[in-house]
């Protein structure tokens, strides 16, 4: 292994250790604090410190993801680590954007559905706790826009830009799957993971066809603003699954199919729009 690929290799663990270090330290911050405004004593707090329930009621849980994305992007970007500019936008890629969209809605189904198909299930506390952010109106800036920012700033901007780099982007989809894993890992929890994968994968795409993290941004605030929106106005039901949401195995299906055609001409069109040279 030769010097620059060790040193690039040794940038990607800072940026996921600080990243992993923010989240940790503003988690101590804002339960701590949340629980002492709610009246808990010294052993009570380190109880809940221990078992992981510091942040159980949803206001608390919007707090943390704000203050979390907040110091990650200003961080980040301060830093130089993720570096931005308006020159995407200023190209006017609106036609390109338009597909991201559309690619971003044909895959809210499918992935739920083969989500469901493993049938692994979102650990029982961080259902609860998601469940009551969900319920805070707050929670659609939160995960529909600051969250997706940070994400993509820290795991495309920073990480996958790196990675890269690395492989002169010659083996550009070995990098897009090492952050793709690196982007599920962080979840934390088997379910999640199995969504953000096969997310991290077409996001990463996205980064490397476009030097940009406009289209991934657009498409993380899709996906995590579909999860609310179901949430809040099509079942009160967080562990509701597809057929509950249609109503039978039949319309799931449809909804699959439905939704396939949106994702199979949206991708063909971003393959062709965003050629690499």
């Amino acid at each position: 292994m030769n010097k620059k690929i060790a040193k690039g290799l040794v940038q990607v663990g800072i940026y996921l250790l600080v990243f992993i270090v923010i989240q940790i330290v503003v988690m101590q911050v804002v339960g701590i604090c949340s629980l002492l405004a709610q009246g808990f004593n010294a052993s009570e707090i380190v109880t809940r410190m221990t078992d992981g329930s510091m942040l159980s009621d949803g206001k608390t849980l919007c707090i943390f993801f704000a203050i979390n994305a907040v110091l990650a992007s200003l961080l980040f970007v301060r830093r130089g680590w993720a570096p931005v500019s308006r020159s995407y936008l200023q190209s006017r890629p609106w036609a390109v954007l338009f597909w991201v969209v559309i690619l971003s809605l044909g895959t809210l189904i499918p992935f739920a559905f083969i989500e469901e198909l493993t049938d692994v299930q979102m650990p029982e506390a961080t259902l609860r706790a998601f469940s009551a952010m969900l319920r805070e109106p707050v929670s659609y800036a939160v995960l529909g826009v600051l969250v997706p920012l940070a994400e993509e700033l820290v795991f495309r901007g920073a990480i996958l830009r790196t990675l890269l780099t690395l492989t002169h982007r010659r083996y550009h989809w070995v990098a897009i799957a090492i952050s793709a894993v690196l982007f599920a890992a962080v979840h934390g929890n088997l379910a999640q993971m199995l969504h953000v994968v096969p997310m991290g994968l077409l996001l990463g795409w996205l980064y490397y066809r476009t030097d940009s993290i406009v289209p991934g941004v657009i498409m993380h605030s899709i996906n995590n603003s579909a999860v609310y929106i179901i949430t809040n106005l099509v079942t009160a039901n967080p562990e509701a699954r597809l057929i509950d949401v249609f109503g039978t195995q039949q319309h799931v299906w449809m909804a699959v199919g439905f939704s396939l055609c949106l994702f199979i001409p949206a991708l063909f069109q971003l393959a062709v729009r965003l050629k690499k040279a």
